[in-house]
């Protein structure tokens, strides 16, 4: 895997652990009235982060990076 792939792959899963994180704290904590509207809007950012996280890992970017890696390395192998 390349760097950038490890740095991805680092960033979606501190990512899907921050969300874990704080929807179990907003379960099993008491959160103050003053600060459940902030954590109800950190929750709903990191939901759609995540939702790139997945589209990224498992969509069509995806494809489209095999597809990338497949063409580098029959252009590699095709040069003398």
């Amino acid at each position: 895997m390349s760097r950038d792939g490890i740095t991805s792959l680092i960033v979606a899963v501190g990512l899907v652990v921050t969300l874990a994180a704080i929807t179990a704290a907003l379960i099993f904590l008491r959160v103050p009235d003053g600060n459940e509207q902030a954590l109800l809007l950190l929750i709903g950012a990191l939901t759609a982060n995540v939702g790139s996280v997945v589209g990224y890992f498992f969509g069509s970017s995806s494809s489209s990076r095999n597809k990338d890696d497949t063409i580098a390395s029959l252009t590699t192998k095709g040069s003398p």
